[in-house]
């Protein structure tokens, strides 16, 4: 950890991770599990990533969130909001919207649709459907672990650092 916003992006990460599960069994899932289950959802997807449709078996991909992993937007890491995406896509889509997203790949109206169709007809499967007031308490929770952090982080360098300064001056 080089700095204490990373330390807190860390932490805020492990919180919207763990939500994830708590929002996976409130609906009647287990958890979603990285390592067994991105096959299934590679295999809804037909192994392509569900932005640009390219095979993700022949270039490097990751797991994508549709709503962004992070405090602002407090997606979680469940069934419904993963999705593969090939790294380019990933890289470039970020925390953005990921309709928006689509649009910005200017792709003709039957491909846009279809590929907005199917990733709604994803989330529905999987009744990912936080509503407003939910996604914001979640962000509000989210944003102020983050600030808790920050501050404890670097109030505990700043004590260290004193503390270092003391040896050092002996």
């Amino acid at each position: 950890m080089s700095s204490p916003a990373q330390a807190a992006n860390q932490a805020v990460r492990r919180l919207l991770r763990q939500l994830g599960k708590e929002y996976d069994l409130k609906r009647g899932m287990k958890p979603f599990s990285d390592n067994k289950d991105i096959y299934v959802i590679r295999r809804y997807f037909k192994d392509k990533c569900c932005y640009c449709r390219k095979n993700i078996m022949d270039v490097q991909w990751d797991k994508d969130h549709l709503i962004p992993m992070n405090k602002e937007q407090g997606g979680l890491h469940a069934w419904g909001n993963i999705v593969p995406s090939c790294k380019e896509c990933n890289a470039t889509k970020q925390g953005s919207d990921w309709i928006a997203y689509i649009q910005s790949l200017y792709l003709d109206s039957n491909q846009e649709q279809s590929r907005v169709r199917r990733i709604k007809a994803f989330v529905r499967r999987y009744k990912y459907d936080l509503d407003e007031n939910m996604s914001s308490d979640i962000s509000k929770l989210a944003t102020n672990l983050y600030i808790s952090i920050t501050k404890y982080v670097s109030d505990e360098i700043s004590i260290k650092l004193l503390e270092g300064k003391n040896i050092l001056s002996k």
